[in-house]
């Protein structure tokens, strides 16, 4: 059975020069960020939050993880994305991923002070969010492109 690597210590992992262990803490991000609740009941609303923050997350380190300057580390970061991506346009999560995006981007949200203000950072943010994810779709559609060749 596969040791399953903490959450934070997985992003370590994927720039390892070791490709065995950067396949490992793939493994262990995916099933982090996309497996599913043993009981569905009690647990599937605060998972699906949880899930959804932590995709966001971890959306935002592999595509930062894409300028590093270690080859291995763009290499396992680059192989984990694009199966981020695949497992979170099967699990239909994209939608619950860019809200989470969104809100983990504002930084006004306890600031009424200068509501003009907050109100045109948070449009900014928007847009910048908006770039991002269609960047992110356009790497998903180059990946998904080779694939289906």
């Amino acid at each position: 059975m596969t040791r399953i690597i903490p959450f934070l210590e997985t992003f370590w992992g994927l720039a390892e020069e070791n490709p065995e262990l950067r396949v490992k803490a793939a493994q262990s991000l995916l099933v982090h960020c996309f497996s599913e609740s043993k009981s569905k009941a009690d647990d599937d609303a605060k998972k699906d939050k949880d899930n959804g923050g932590d995709c966001a997350y971890a959306l935002k380190r592999l595509l930062d993880g894409l300028n590093s300057g270690r080859a291995s580390a763009r290499q396992g970061f680059a192989s984990c994305l694009s199966s981020f991506l695949r497992m979170a346009q099967t699990k239909q999560m994209l939608k619950e991923i860019r809200t989470q995006l969104t809100k983990s981007d504002s930084p006004h949200d306890n600031d009424n002070d200068n509501d003009a203000n907050a109100d045109a950072d948070m449009e900014q943010d928007e847009e910048i969010s908006d770039g991002a994810f269609f960047a992110t779709g356009i790497a998903f559609t180059y990946i998904a492109g080779i694939k289906c060749r």
